[in-house]
Parts: C-alpha cells; structure tokens; sequence
C-alpha cells in the first residue's frame, strides 16, 4: 500500500476509535467522527478489493446520520439518561439465524461473480455489522455481543488485505466492545431497578 493510503488508514482508525469511545459514553458527537471515518474506509477497502466492506461504509454513513438523530431525539426525551433496551434471546437466534443464510449467499454471489477479496468472510462481516449498527442506532444492549464477533472476524479480514493498522484497531475495538457491553449493561441495570 503506498504511503499515501497509510496516512488516510491512520486517520480513518484515529476516527474510528473516537466513535466508539463516545458511542459507549452516549455522547451524539460520536456519529459524526463515524462519518468520517467512513467515508475515508470507503476508499480503502474499495482499493483493497473488499467491494462489501466499501458498500458497508456507505451504509455507516447513512446511519450515522440517522443515529445521531435517534441519538438526539432520545436524549430530549429522555433528560439525557442512556434509555437502552434489549430484544428477547429467541428473537436475536431467529434474527441471527437468517443473517447467517444471507450471508452465506453474498459470499456465493461475490466469489462467482466479482473479484473480491474472501467474499465467504468480508460477507458476514458486513451482513452483521449492518444489523448491529441497527442495534446500536436503537441502544439495544445486545449491539456490543454482536461487535465483538464482527470485531474479532475483521481483524483477520484487515490483516489478510495488508492493512495492518486497521487490523490493530479491530483489536482495540475487541476490547472497547467488551467495556462497550460493560456499561450499557451496566446503565440497562440500573434503569431496571428504578
């Protein structure tokens, strides 16, 4: 990769990481450091020939709008208290379940029928991240279990496509997912007991 697109992964990490550290802190600020960074992994994974990756980032950047809006529209409701929710165990399986078949047919569709780099891997990757975005859009609890798999599978992505920085951040990422888990479940708790 040319020196060039090393400076434009370290900002797009650098971006990256400041999005989750304010989404586990509900701070709305966080959607447009997202955006950002988007918009910078878009030209990335487009040159790395992760074709779902680049659509993917353009959907972080519609729902970081939408997000922030949400995100706003709560937090006047709600006195600025961290309003977070969960869906039932069996709806995540059945949910999870059909991701997994969608998935499963990307992979199918990209590694016949485009060049691109682990279609069977990038695809579940990005299937996931769009429904977990969604999760964390509406401060569903259960948003943080999902990332730490996506995390965990993109972290041998990135590494496999020469982008070493952003593998790192998947790591970092790993672990802010758990502290992520940590305190929303922590907020869930106390909300509960209210």
């Amino acid at each position: 990769m040319a020196k060039k697109n090393h400076s434009i992964e370290n900002l797009a990490v650098a971006l990256a990481l400041l999005y989750v550290v304010g989404a586990a802190y509900n701070k709305i600020w966080c959607w447009f450091a997202s955006i950002l960074s988007s918009m910078l992994y878009f030209i990335l994974c487009y040159q790395t020939q992760l074709f779902l990756e680049s659509f993917l980032q353009l959907f972080f950047i519609a729902m970081s709008v939408v997000g922030s809006a949400m995100w706003n529209k709560k937090n006047k409701h709600d006195n600025d208290n961290l309003n977070i929710t969960k869906n039932s165990f069996l709806k995540n399986i059945k949910i999870s379940s059909s991701l997994v078949f969608v998935s499963l047919f990307l992979g199918f569709i990209f590694s016949k029928y485009t060049k691109a780099a682990l279609p069977y891997l990038d695809a579940p990757i990005t299937v996931f991240s769009i429904y977990a975005t969604f999760l964390t859009a509406q401060k569903k609890l259960e948003s943080w279990i999902y990332w730490m798999f996506i995390n965990l599978a993109s972290i041998y992505l990135y590494f496999q496509r020469d982008l070493t920085t952003t593998s790192m951040l998947f790591v970092v990422y790993f672990l802010m997912s758990i502290y992520g888990l940590y305190k929303w479940n922590k907020y869930y708790t106390t909300a509960k007991l209210q």
